[in-house]
């Protein structure tokens, strides 16, 4: 099972999930994600992870790739904060590596 809960206002988006980001759950949310940021051109996307109990990698590689393009993440628990932590972690590295320096940028989580 798998529920996508969006809402906006204010200039910013949410996207509210819940329950498990695998397999064709995955393409149902990028299909969402593209719809929404194409609908609300510049408005702030908000991915609230708090209510999802499993993400398998290619979940993993879509919410990298909506945190590389500028969402959000959120989440609470034990494990959902984790995977943010390795998401922005990779990004900054990438970031490191393509602009050849050292320099590390800092994310709120």
């Amino acid at each position: 099972m798998f529920r996508i809960t969006t809402r906006g206002g204010d200039g910013e988006l949410v996207l509210t999930l819940e329950g498990y980001l695998t397999g064709a759950w995955v393409q149902e949310l990028e299909i969402c994600w593209r719809k929404v940021t194409e609908q609300a051109p510049g408005a702030h996307l908000r991915v609230d992870l708090t209510g999802l109990c499993r993400v398998d990698a290619a979940g993993r590689d879509l919410l990298s790739e909506m945190y590389r393009a500028g969402a959000r993440l959120v989440a609470k628990g034990c494990v959902m904060p984790v995977l943010v932590r390795e998401i922005v972690e990779a990004a900054q590295e990438d970031l490191c590596v393509s602009t050849g320096s050292g320099a590390a940028v800092s994310q709120e989580l």
